[in-house]
């Protein structure tokens, strides 16, 4: 690009270049800045909080039984049926089609957080699956919870009642990047989010807006302003050119 420059009416010069290379940051800035509200990449689910696992509501000691996710080779141990384990599959494979794929539920607008999978509870010494395993609650670490996904959800598939099911947990921990659950029953686990909270009032939204901090409507203001400043520097030299 040529280097055009203008005469002020002080003698001095406008250099063009300058002015569209910073026009040209301040686009490239205002990208980066969108990218930040892409969705979040889906992760497995992390670590289950071994300290506060509860089986038949009872508090399990954790020297003898442990949570775990798993992937599908310990879904036939836990009873899933080979029709589930093969939609799990194609899900997991293939995440925006979620509610395609997932038909028992309602699941229009929501993104899986997590992977589906397996979440069983073990003999630490055997490592045999305890058999049922029902009013079960469990924390467990979730790596990419942020909270700017307001309506967090977990998608659970109920091996014993043969149906998926939304959840609502029982405590969304945005600080340490962790949930806690309560399930009738286990098997097949996801978390699942909308970008939007449809679920609380207005009043409810401004609130959380203000203590997130969460400015995803600055994005067009910035472009407007972009666009504005470019204008005037066009019109800045088409006035000095007239001159």
């Amino acid at each position: 690009m040529d280097i055009i420059t203008i005469n002020d009416k002080r003698g001095g010069k406008i250099r063009m270049k300058k002015m569209l290379s910073a026009i040209a940051l301040m686009l490239t800035l205002c990208l980066s800045f969108t990218s930040v509200f892409a969705l979040p990449s889906i992760t497995k689910n992390g670590a289950v909080d071994q300290n506060n696992l509860y089986v038949n509501g009872q508090k399990v000691d954790p020297n003898l039984y442990n949570a775990l996710f798993t992937d599908d080779e310990t879904y036939i141990k836990a009873e899933v049926n080979s029709d589930i384990i093969d939609l799990i599959k194609k899900v997991n494979a293939n995440p925006s089609q979620l509610a395609t794929l997932i038909t028992d539920v309602d699941l229009s607008g929501y993104h899986l957080l997590t992977e589906i999978q397996d979440l069983s509870i073990y003999e630490v010494s055997t490592h045999k699956l305890l058999p049922k395993q029902k009013d079960v609650t469990v924390t467990w670490e979730v790596p990419n919870l942020v909270n700017t996904l307001k309506n967090v959800k977990v998608l659970h598939y109920s091996t014993v009642r043969n149906t998926w099911e939304i959840l609502t947990p029982s405590k969304v921990d945005f600080e340490n990047k962790s949930i806690t659950q309560h399930f009738d029953d286990l098997s097949p686990v996801a978390v699942i989010y909308k970008l939007n909270d449809t679920n609380k009032s207005d009043a409810d939204k401004n609130k959380d807006s203000k203590k997130t901090g969460d400015t995803t409507n600055v994005v067009p203001y910035v472009v407007v302003g972009i666009v504005a400043l470019v204008e005037v520097v066009f019109f800045v030299v088409k006035k000095k050119k007239n001159d």
